[in-house]
């Protein structure tokens, strides 16, 4: 099965991150160190995630980045819409092989069922949080 790329998979784990957030709105500084999302990429991913509606900015001092939607709300599927591009014509080397063709269907109902996850149950299947930092000075998941 094909892994998520790493834009997908930092671009939930910043989701998660704001949603479990204590403190709103976050400075992108601390959603980069608290998610281990290298500071530039985060910065990148947080516009996106403004621009397709899921995420707000407030400027200033006390300003930052937090959820626009409740977790509830925000799918996988909108996320992964946000960053990748529709999918060329089906391969000619699957339309003419039948275990291709099963393999395309069990991981297209992956998919599906990934898909339709949102933040909160993403957020639920998280270890438990002590503070922002576990003993070893990481957040737990991250």
């Amino acid at each position: 099965m094909n892994e998520l790329p790493a834009t997908i998979r930092y671009a939930i784990k910043i989701l998660i991150f704001l949603a479990l957030s204590p403190c709103h709105p976050v400075s992108a500084a601390a959603v980069a160190k608290g998610t281990r999302v290298p500071p530039s990429q985060a910065a990148k991913i947080l516009h996106a995630l403004r621009w397709g509606g899921l995420t707000r900015s407030r400027r200033g001092s006390s300003g930052g980045y937090e959820l626009h939607q409740k977790p509830e709300e925000i799918r996988v599927e909108q996320v992964v819409n946000l960053f990748v591009l529709p999918p060329d014509e089906e391969d000619s080397n699957v339309a003419d092989d039948p275990l291709q063709q099963m393999w395309k269907k069990a991981e297209t109902q992956s998919q599906r069922e990934l898909m339709q996850l949102t933040i909160a149950e993403l957020c639920r299947r998280m270890p438990a949080q002590t503070g922002e930092q576990d003993l070893h000075g990481a957040n737990p998941g991250f």
